[in-house]
């Protein structure tokens, strides 16, 4: 998904040849298996990119705001594509039998340590909610959920590895690193955004906003026995889990260096997590 309505990912390009296509940025695939000029073509700007990130430690929004080429390795073979990861949605599927239960792993998926994101980390990482998400707390623990395989356990476990770093992010605020989107609910038409700067994606005609609560929420919109609202509102409720260990933040410079004086700080899920949903007048169409 993006935000942008229309994208244009490479100028002069027939965009008939991706009429009808689920992804925008098919188009670049085709252009990397075309021939071996288009290929080199697009190799030449994700260079021309990368060079901002390699040379600069810490660059600024404006500095990550340009469309980008990347690449991506699978097995012997490589794949183009144009992506802004600072405003596009990375939308993460996850096979069921997948495990990503160590950070190691996780380091692996595409974008996780990727350069392109500077010191911020990740932006815009997103999960499709299945109803198969629920559970009950009181009989399964958030360890238990970890441990398994599939795309719960490694949404779980990344969001848990944002957390923790969560100390170290300069400003103390939360850039909402993971989205989950939720076909099986929608959104009030006219429900105003609560933030000035909460962003809406695109996809296939559709718009997909943020929802805070279930009151943002068409009740009997519901085709799902718990929905992402009410999964992240079970995960809220179990206290002691979600946190980090660092300091207050009027602590001073001495008091951080004695590592035996830090204490657990607990933080608000909905600080690292948004639920995302088309609104109520789009129809609901299978599909990224």
């Amino acid at each position: 998904m993006d935000n942008n309505p229309y994208p244009v990912t490479i100028t002069g390009v027939n965009l008939s040849s991706i009429a009808g296509n689920g992804s925008e940025y098919l188009l670049d695939a085709g252009l990397w298996t075309a021939c071996r000029d288009s290929r080199e073509v697009m190799k030449k700007k994700w260079k021309e990119r990368t060079k901002i990130y390699v040379h600069n430690p810490d660059p600024t929004r404006r500095d990550l705001t340009p469309q980008m080429v990347g690449v991506i390795c699978e097995g012997d073979k490589t794949y183009g594509f144009t992506v802004n990861p600072r405003t596009d949605l990375i939308c993460l599927q996850i096979p069921e039998d997948a495990v990503y239960n160590d950070f190691d792993s996780r380091s692996k998926l595409p974008f996780w340590n990727d350069s392109w994101y500077g010191w911020r980390g990740p932006m815009n990482v997103a999960f499709e909610y299945d109803s198969s998400w629920a559970f009950d707390p009181k009989k399964e623990t958030i360890d238990d959920l970890r441990k398994r395989p599939g795309p719960r356990a490694c949404f779980l476990n990344l969001m848990i590895d944002s957390i923790a770093d969560f100390e170290g992010i300069e400003d103390g605020t939360a850039d909402y690193p993971f989205i989950l989107v939720d076909r099986s609910i929608r959104k009030k038409p006219g429900c105003k955004r609560r933030y000035y700067d909460d962003e809406a994606f695109h996809a296939q005609g559709r718009t997909f906003e943020g929802v805070w609560n279930e009151r943002d929420l068409i009740q009997e919109s519901s085709t799902s026995s718990m929905n992402a609202v009410e999964f992240l509102d079970m995960l809220e409720a179990i206290p002691g889990t979600w946190g980090f260990y660092g300091f207050d933040d009027e602590a001073g410079r001495e008091v951080r260096k004695n590592d035996d004086l830090w204490e657990w700080i607990d933080v608000e899920i909905k600080e690292f997590v948004s639920v995302f949903v088309c609104e109520a007048t789009e129809p609901q169409v299978q599909g990224v």
